[in-house]
């Protein structure tokens, strides 16, 4: 696969990243059926590829304002859709998603779509896992790992603990583990 194949976490955190400031206007609190009205939606995330974007989002606190509008991103822009399930190539394998993530790489020199299952209740929202296909090529990721409780409300803190193992060669794993601790303060 392609170097510039953006990992789960990476969708998960642009996912997070794109969902909350849309969702979260004026502090509200974020409940299931706020993500899942977004379902139809579509957004395009920017992706940086020279590493120079510098944001000061100033002090942590309630209602703050952010406008985005005058940065400059030097890269590629990634379409992100919001639907449901239902006729996606890899639904059988994630019976208990009610949303997905649909990103679709064109412009960053590979060709792919990856799919990012999730399940949204009143409780949480929990990524299932991937799916992803480049030309004839299909990768399937299982996850599993709770991206974060429900509802979200200012103060809101989580810990998500992620764990994967590569394969290298016959007998030589790399097995990695990273905590990421949350906290709502805007």
């Amino acid at each position: 696969m392609h170097k510039q194949l953006l990992s789960a976490k990476f969708f998960k955190t642009i996912l997070l990243t794109m969902a909350l400031p849309i969702l979260s206007q004026a502090q509200i609190t974020i409940a299931d059926q706020d993500i899942l009205n977004m379902l139809g939606t579509v957004v395009e995330a920017e992706i940086d590829t020279n590493g120079n974007v510098s944001i000061d989002l100033g002090s942590a606190g309630q209602n703050q304002t952010w406008d985005f509008s005058s940065m400059t991103v030097n890269g590629y822009k990634i379409p992100i859709e919001y639907i449901i399930p239902d006729g996606t190539p890899f639904a059988d394998n994630f019976p208990g998603a009610n949303f997905v993530q649909k990103s679709e790489l064109k412009d960053s020199g590979l060709e792919a779509e990856i799919y990012t299952y999730h399940d949204v209740n009143s409780k949480e929202f929990t990524h299932l896992g991937n799916g992803i296909i480049s030309g004839d090529f299909k990768l399937l990721q299982p996850g599993g790992e709770e991206d974060a409780p429900l509802p979200i409300t200012y103060g809101s803190e989580w810990t998500v603990i992620s764990a994967d193992t590569f394969f290298i060669v016959d007998g030589f794993y790399i097995v990695t583990k990273v905590t990421f601790t949350n906290t709502v303060d805007s």
